[in-house]
């Protein structure tokens, strides 16, 4: 999916979004690059993030943001209301994630193989439900 929001806005709001990024251990961050922005490639970079690490129990979230109109979005959702976003590579508290991100809709989907599975079937990173 195409991402509405340019990249020069993208860079300002990672550089606003910096006072809410969280430390985590590790073992989180294996296979991240916090210095790039990915842009338009939010569903692919929260796939690989989530398939990546299987094992910290993680939840593909694939949802709308309200930034004067709709646009699509997909993060990672961690134990503890960790919220990885593989646009920036960067880990935020849930909470502050969902309001500077003003989401409006999510449709959550838990590491299964079922999912898996839905991901080869489907073809495509996201979106897979229709809004």
């Amino acid at each position: 999916m195409k991402n509405k929001i340019p990249l020069d806005l993208l860079k300002r709001m990672r550089d606003e979004f910096k006072k809410y990024e969280i430390p985590v251990s590790l073992d989180l961050t294996l296979g991240t690059l916090p210095g790039r922005i990915f842009l338009g490639l939010c569903y692919k970079k929260a796939w690989d993030y989530f398939q990546e690490h299987e094992s910290e129990h993680p939840v593909l979230v694939h949802g709308i943001r309200d930034f004067g109109s709709d646009n699509d979005h997909a993060w990672v959702e961690l134990p503890g209301d960790i919220v990885f976003d593989g646009v920036f590579q960067r880990f935020y508290r849930k909470k502050d994630f969902n309001k500077f991100n003003k989401i409006i809709k999510t449709i959550k989907y838990p590491w299964t193989k079922k999912i898996f599975i839905r991901f080869l079937e489907d073809g495509t990173y996201g979106p897979w439900e229709s809004k």
